[in-house]
Protein backbone atom coordinates (compact mmCIF):
# COMPACT_ATOMS: atom_id res chain seq x y z
CA UNK A 1 0.00 0.00 0.00
CA UNK A 2 1.16 3.36 -1.10
CA UNK A 3 2.39 5.94 2.07
CA UNK A 4 0.10 8.46 1.21
CA UNK A 5 -2.86 7.73 4.13
CA UNK A 6 -0.96 10.25 6.32
CA UNK A 7 -1.06 13.19 3.67
CA UNK A 8 -5.12 11.87 2.82
CA UNK A 9 -5.63 12.47 6.38
CA UNK A 10 -4.20 15.72 6.73
CA UNK A 11 -5.56 16.73 3.50
CA UNK A 12 -9.15 16.25 4.95
CA UNK A 13 -8.89 17.70 8.44
CA UNK A 14 -7.49 20.61 6.13
CA UNK A 15 -11.09 20.36 3.92
CA UNK A 16 -13.39 20.56 6.99
CA UNK A 17 -11.47 22.98 9.34
CA UNK A 18 -12.23 25.42 6.13
CA UNK A 19 -15.49 23.71 5.92
CA UNK A 20 -16.08 25.07 9.99
CA UNK A 21 -14.48 28.16 8.93
CA UNK A 22 -16.50 29.24 6.17
CA UNK A 23 -19.61 28.04 7.99
CA UNK A 24 -18.87 30.39 10.97
CA UNK A 25 -18.37 33.30 8.87
CA UNK A 26 -21.73 32.41 7.12
CA UNK A 27 -23.42 32.03 10.69
CA UNK A 28 -21.77 34.68 12.75
CA UNK A 29 -20.98 38.90 12.04
CA UNK A 30 -17.52 38.51 13.07
CA UNK A 31 -17.68 41.73 14.50
CA UNK A 32 -20.55 41.75 16.70
CA UNK A 33 -20.99 37.86 17.35
CA UNK A 34 -24.81 37.75 16.32
CA UNK A 35 -26.02 34.93 13.67
CA UNK A 36 -26.75 36.60 10.52
CA UNK A 37 -29.08 33.74 9.03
Amino acid sequence: MPRNEKSDDLQLIANLIRFLYMRENVFYDGDEGEIVR
